[in-house]
């Protein structure tokens, strides 16, 4: 077996020619590239079933030659990365998988788990021309591969247009520095989907989606440096999963989950404190905060249009002022969208994503006490700092006003994000229980915040978009926040959030 580390990159065909001059390319190379076409045929079950376990079966066609290839996905484990998977390739045959290879390599069990004992077949085959360049300074060699061609399923088709750069010796960061280089001159994107999702994506007609964040194994042995490298990890894969269905399909959860991996990425800064600081630090993030705001105004709007405007025309949908004030807001909501689309689109975010993917990459090389500790002992430290500091902002809770809610929800949040990186390191079911009673607090004192900012969104946009004298659009704004805050006032929105509040500061610390 073998653990392949490779960072994916995707751009327009139109720019291949530019990326084969690139100088880095030109300065780096260790002899001449290499080109051949290749043809690889996946395997997998009529139900797919290995794929949905992460593995993926294919036969690659080199000339005469058959090249047998097994990838799993790592889980998300403690340290694990989207740069890695684990490989085995062995030469056979045939055309079909050849099983007793498979045992031969320890493997056999892998693929008859996953597929539960179902009989594979062909799904779908790629067809593309590969360059391969070797790299290298003396320090770290790596092969740059770039493949332009097509996934067939069919008669349905899907262009491939891609460089990978996959490690062969020195340390991920390695890839990102020479990644880095590249997106400074050409618009290329950070991708996480393989040939084989492609493939699937194809033959199952499925289309991006919107993904929570998955839940985080820390090993107690961690060091803090390694153990924010983890989080921060799994932060921008979180990111990155969810980017395909903001192309593509403009998804609301999709904008709302980039914006959570980011704030999830910030608050593990945050709560990591002093021990991260470094020359890289303040402009990463200056950058995530950049993003953050991009995406900030379509989720805005997001929230209005479903969770403000959406209760109100369920009660009155034949009244043209507030049907008025829908149509208003939904070209807002457009335009919004566009900016983020825009937003991701620029070269700004790819050198952002691999900045931040860099840094992580180096955390642990730093020299800091704070992050040389364990992170079992590191860690309670942390969620009685944050735990402190989120009692001290909520004192006198009945008597906070509005921006004061806000900024204590800020501390909430962040103390159950806390809550959610350390739960395997101090039993998860006493932690997700602390985590939701979070989660419901957060949720309370976020309705009443969102009518606020309902408040300001509909003032600005009526002042934008209307003249003084429409009285109409004025109007609707009117009911829709007289509606809400009656419904705050009737719902004792305020007193439950005072309840939940009160069972926090009485919850047991479990993690002393």
């Amino acid at each position: 077996m073998a653990t392949e580390v490779e960072l994916k990159l995707q751009m327009d065909r139109r720019h291949l020619e530019r990326l084969r001059r690139h100088p880095a390319i030109q300065e780096l190379k260790q002899g001449r590239a290499v080109t051949r076409t290749l043809t690889s045929v996946y395997f997998d079950t009529a139900r797919h079933h290995l794929y949905d376990a992460g593995v993926s079966l294919r036969i690659r066609h080199i000339g005469a030659r058959r090249i047998q290839a097994v990838k799993v996905q790592a889980a998300n484990g403690a340290g694990s990365s989207h740069l890695s998977r684990d490989e085995w390739e062995q030469e056979i045959a045939g055309d079909q998988p050849d099983h007793q290879a498979l045992r031969e390599a320890g493997i056999a069990g892998v693929i008859a788990r996953a597929s539960g004992g179902n009989t594979l077949h062909p799904v779908f085959t790629t067809r593309f021309r590969r360059t391969t360049y070797c790299l290298g300074n003396g320090t770290w060699e790596m092969e740059l591969t770039l493949d332009l061609g097509e996934v067939e399923a069919g008669q349905t088709t899907a262009p491939i247009c891609e460089a990978e750069l996959e490690l062969k010796r020195g340390s991920p960061a390695d890839l990102y520095s020479v990644a880095r280089r590249l997106a400074q001159d050409l618009p290329l994107r950070v991708a996480l989907g393989s040939k084989a999702d492609r493939g699937f994506d194809l033959v199952t007609g499925r289309t991006p989606s919107a993904v929570k964040a998955d839940r985080l194994t820390l090993r107690p042995d961690m060091t803090g440096a390694q153990a924010f490298q983890a989080i921060g990890r799994a932060c921008l894969h979180h990111l990155l999963l969810n980017e395909p269905a903001l192309r593509d399909g403009r998804q609301p959860e999709a904008v709302h989950q980039m914006r959570v991996a980011l704030r999830r990425l910030r608050s593990a800064m945050s709560i990591f404190g002093e021990g991260i600081d470094g020359p890289e630090t303040e402009s990463i993030k200056a950058e995530l905060k950049w993003i953050t705001a991009q995406l900030g105004a379509a989720r805005d709007l997001d929230v209005f249009t479903a969770d403000i405007l959406g209760p109100v025309l369920t009660e009155a949908a034949d009244d043209g002022g507030l049907t008025a004030l829908q149509a208003l807001f939904q070209a807002r909501r457009d335009e919004a969208y566009e900016r983020a689309l825009a937003a991701v689109d620029q070269p700004r975010y790819a050198q952002m994503v691999l900045d931040v993917g860099a840094w992580l990459e180096t955390l642990p090389l730093r020299d800091s006490p704070r992050l040389a500790q364990p992170i079992e002992t590191l860690a309670p430290e942390i969620m009685t700092a944050r735990h402190g500091r989120t009692l001290k902002k909520g004192r006198h809770f009945k008597s906070l006003g509005p921006a004061q809610r806000h900024r204590l929800r800020i501390h909430i949040k962040k103390l159950r994000y806390a809550t959610e990186f350390f739960e395997s390191l101090m039993g998860r079911k006493k932690a997700a229980k602390f985590a939701a009673n979070l989660a419901a607090l957060q949720d309370d004192l976020g309705h009443l915040n969102d009518i606020d900012v309902a408040q300001t969104l509909i003032r600005d946009c009526i002042a934008e978009g209307t003249s003084p004298n429409d009285s109409t659009l004025s109007f609707a704004a009117g009911e829709v926040i007289g509606w809400h805050r009656a419904q705050a006032k009737g719902a004792k929105r305020l007193a439950v959030a005072a309840r939940g509040w009160k069972r926090f500061t009485r919850a047991k610390r479990f993690w002393r």
